[in-house]
């Protein structure tokens, strides 16, 4: 892995033994960022999941799943929680791109809106089978703007 900060010294600090004395090296500077929490249902779920593989809830939505201590095998952990809820919405290969909570949610979002939904034309024969069918039809809640290829078939 490469770092993604490097630091210039002049020289390394040593303990009197002449070994590297981590507690004087200096401390990285962190940008002051605005922190953005989770909003919405997906973005809160996301954000538990990452919480709980990360061991941390020091991110926000925004931020890239490898700068805050993720790595290959961590997101193949975010990949199996993400999967019981969305199924077969991700690859692996996907969350490699799809790095912020806010990327994953936004997604989720779209394929949801994204829901193709046919329209379907019955030729009923008499009025007791329309009669029937708007009974059934209107027992399972569905109406006609929400019927989609999954409910027909």
């Amino acid at each position: 892995m490469v770092p993604n900060v490097f630091i210039k010294l002049d020289k390394l600090p040593q303990t009197r033994i002449g070994k590297i004395d981590y507690k004087k090296l200096p401390d990285l500077v962190h940008e002051n960022k605005e922190v953005v929490m989770p909003q919405t249902a997906e973005e809160k779920t996301i954000w538990n999941i990452w919480q709980n593989v990360l061991e941390t809830s020091e991110f926000g939505i925004t931020d890239n799943f490898f700068d805050i201590g993720g790595n290959s095998i961590r997101l193949m952990s975010v990949y199996g929680q993400l999967n019981k809820l969305y199924p077969d919405e991700f690859t692996v290969a996907s969350l490699f791109s799809l790095t912020t909570v806010k990327d994953i949610s936004e997604k989720i979002s779209s394929d949801k809106s994204s829901t193709n939904n046919i329209e379907v034309e019955f030729d009923l024969d008499s009025p007791s089978e329309k009669e029937i069918f708007e009974v059934e039809f209107s027992e399972d809640g569905y109406s006609d703007d929400e019927l989609t290829e999954e409910d027909i078939l």
